[in-house]
């Protein structure tokens, strides 16, 4: 299904037919304001959605058994968003020469690549010919979970040896056991922060470029092709156990996290009754336990 020059829609998964390992079950070409949504489930052939030359469209959906889900090409202000990647064959999005893309709260799963598959739940390259595409910008990887075990997590290269620029990969979770948690190269203007980088083979490699490093947590560094015993300073080296941090990332995932944390900030806090009433508790326990233990001596 080939979508042309259409605008205002909302788009669910069209009835499945036989596709090609590399064909697309729908194009949008040249569309603007779409949102994409529901359960796209396919038959492990395929890419699920192809994006070329849109803009202002959001993703927001669960694919599952496909060979690539979302391929973004020469498009602008395209966001994934809380949507679930899992069973795919090689990978979950592809950017490519594109602008202002977001790829936030996103859960990718259960890789399933066969033969010579190779998988990457997020990709942003250029191309080398005969297939040639140009770098992207102002790209925002953010507050994702990586949990699959056959495929590199963050990928951010450029064969072509043009310059990305403006790529943000913050707050990210990865536990795949590809060496690449989080991989970056020839990019300016990078910003790579507070992610965790926790499979036990997972690394942070940086190649030809000099991002803002900051908060981030991984087991190996690897900085332009020189393995670091010590990681950048404000980052840490080391094996974390995942569980606490997966179960932060589910709670900050949940769509309610947001309206609790904006009421929260909205509500005027009164320091002097709460400390009043702190006290007050504070009192009331110490009279509860004195009553308590003359109870215990008298029986």
């Amino acid at each position: 299904m080939i979508i042309e020059n259409q605008s205002s829609l909302t788009l669910a998964r069209p009835a499945l037919r036989q596709l090609a390992i590399d064909e697309p079950l729908v194009t949008l070409r040249g569309c603007s304001d779409v949102t994409i949504v529901g359960g796209w489930t396919g038959e492990g052939l395929g890419r699920a959605v192809e994006v070329i030359d849109c803009e202002r469209v959001l993703i927001t959906a669960e694919f599952a058994r496909w060979h690539r889900a979302v391929v973004i090409d020469r498009s602008r202000e395209v966001r994934v968003l809380r949507s679930r990647f899992e069973r795919l064959r090689s990978d979950g999005v592809n950017v490519r020469e594109s602008e202002d893309v977001a790829i936030e709260a996103n859960e990718f799963c259960d890789f399933a690549p066969v033969g010579d598959d190779h998988g990457d739940a997020i990709w942003v390259s250029t191309g080398v010919r005969p297939h040639p595409f140009g770098p992207s910008h102002r790209v925002r990887i953010v507050d994702n979970l990586i949990d699959a075990a056959n495929c590199n997590s963050i990928f951010v290269a450029s064969p072509s040896g043009e310059r990305h620029r403006s790529i943000v990969i913050e707050r990210n979770v990865t536990l795949s056991g590809s060496p690449n948690g989080i991989f970056l190269s020839h990019a300016d203007g990078a910003t790579v922060r507070n992610n965790h980088v926790l499979g036990e083979k997972q690394h942070i490699r940086l190649f030809d470029c000099a991002p803002e490093l900051a908060g981030n947590v991984a087991r190996e560094w690897q900085i332009g092709g020189k393995w670091q015993g010590t990681p950048p300073a404000g980052n840490r080296r080391a094996a974390l156990d995942p569980a606490p941090i997966v179960a932060a990332w589910r709670a900050r995932r949940d769509p309610r996290w947001d309206e609790r944390e904006a009421l929260r900030a909205s509500i005027p806090i009164d320091t002097a009754a709460r400390d009043a009433l702190t006290k007050k508790l504070t009192k009331d326990r110490a009279r509860m336990r004195a009553i308590d233990k003359a109870l215990g001596a008298i029986s």
